[in-house]
């Protein structure tokens, strides 16, 4: 049985987390203009930001790292934007990777996009 990180590194774990920040943030971008959905959108592009930055300098076998920040930021999501957070796909990558589930690679299968390296 393969590890429920799939041997990816933690800053490609990480690196999908952001991706998927910005894309729930730009699915609430067409919601009508309401104060707190221009809130909420701008917490999901920073938060996106953020994740993208920590994932630059992280060790590649820091995945109970990940799993934590995932944590926090799924607590810290609900509790400020309610459930889910953006998204469900979001909310369920978030949920399955702070719990360390090894299904949590089924939104990658489903965004290809998400499994580019940037810096390639």
């Amino acid at each position: 049985m393969s590890e429920w990180h799939h041997g990816y590194a933690a800053g490609d774990m990480l690196r999908a987390v952001a991706r998927a920040f910005g894309e729930a943030a730009d699915s609430r971008a067409y919601l009508p203009d309401f104060p707190e959905f221009t809130v909420e959108t701008e917490w999901l592009r920073a938060t996106a930001r953020l994740v993208e930055g920590r994932a630059r300098n992280l060790s590649p076998t820091a995945h109970d790292l990940v799993s934590d920040i995932c944590r926090g930021l799924l607590e810290a999501g609900r509790a400020l934007c309610g459930a889910p957070v953006g998204a469900n796909r979001l909310d369920y990558l978030l949920c399955r990777i702070a719990n360390q589930q090894p299904d949590w690679i089924e939104p990658l299968k489903r965004r290809k996009s998400w499994l580019e390296n940037e810096d390639a």
